[in-house]
C-alpha cells in the first residue's frame, strides 16, 4: 500500500485537504526550525485545521482559482501553515478564563 493510500484510509474524502494541511504544517516546522517532537505536532494540526477550515475558507481563496481541486489545496495548505497559530491562540484563551474563574470568589460573576 502506497502513502496516499494509507492516509487516504484514514482520511477518506478529505485526503486532499490532510495532504494540504500536512504540508503546511511541515514548511511552518521547517521554516521556524522546530525539532521533531514538535514538528510532527505541527504536521499533524495542520492537516486535521486543514480538514475541518478548508470547506469554510475554500470561498475566500476563490482568486487563486474557481476550480475547487485547486482552490482547496491552495487553502489546505495556507490553513496547514496557520494551523498551529490559531490553535495555540484558542488554547491560550483557554488557559486565560480557567484562571480568570479560578480567581473569581464564590457567587460573583467573572
Amino acid at each position: 500500500m502506497t502513502l496516499y493510500g494509507m492516509v487516504q484510509a484514514v482520511f477518506g474524502d478529505h485526503t486532499a485537504n490532510a495532504l494540504a494541511g500536512g504540508a503546511g504544517g511541515l514548511v511552518r516546522a521547517l521554516a521556524l526550525g522546530l525539532g521533531l517532537r514538535q514538528g510532527v505536532v505541527s504536521l499533524v494540526v495542520g492537516a486535521l485545521c486543514s480538514i475541518y477550515g478548508t470547506p469554510a475558507a475554500a470561498p475566500i481563496f476563490k482568486w487563486v482559482s474557481e476550480e475547487a481541486p485547486a482552490r482547496d489545496g491552495f487553502a489546505g495548505f495556507v490553513i496547514g501553515v496557520g494551523g498551529m497559530i490559531f490553535a495555540g491562540l484558542i488554547l491560550d484563551v483557554w488557559t486565560a478564563k480557567r484562571q480568570q474563574v479560578r480567581k473569581t470568589p464564590e457567587g460573583e460573576t467573572p
